[in-house]
């Protein structure tokens, strides 16, 4: 998982319990306690790389950093987007649809 993706958790948990604050800050704390236990990447100084590949690609920023992610270390990348499965194959990464998980 990208340093990334505890934000866009964060995001989801929030309008998941809009308006119930409580509930928003248990099913974060819950959920970070799965993320403790996962290895996390860290993409300082993937920047660059990042931006080539938005550019390119005309991917967002943050799709793009997945994108690259997966490129650098091998790994296959997880997606149902259609913008970001396409260029990540372009570039040679394995695709799974989240159906075949």
């Amino acid at each position: 998982m990208l340093d990334l993706t505890i934000y866009e958790l964060g995001s989801t948990v929030r309008k998941k319990h809009k308006g119930d604050k409580s509930r928003m800050l248990e099913s974060f704390d819950k959920c970070m306690s799965i993320v403790d236990r996962m290895h996390v990447l860290d993409m300082h100084g993937a920047e660059r790389d990042v931006a080539v590949m938005c550019a390119s690609t005309g991917l967002t920023f943050y799709d793009a950093a997945y994108v690259v992610a997966a490129r650098r270390l091998g790994l296959s990348l997880v997606t149902d987007d259609m913008d970001m499965s396409t260029a990540a194959r372009r570039h040679g990464v394995r695709v799974i649809a989240s159906a075949e998980i």
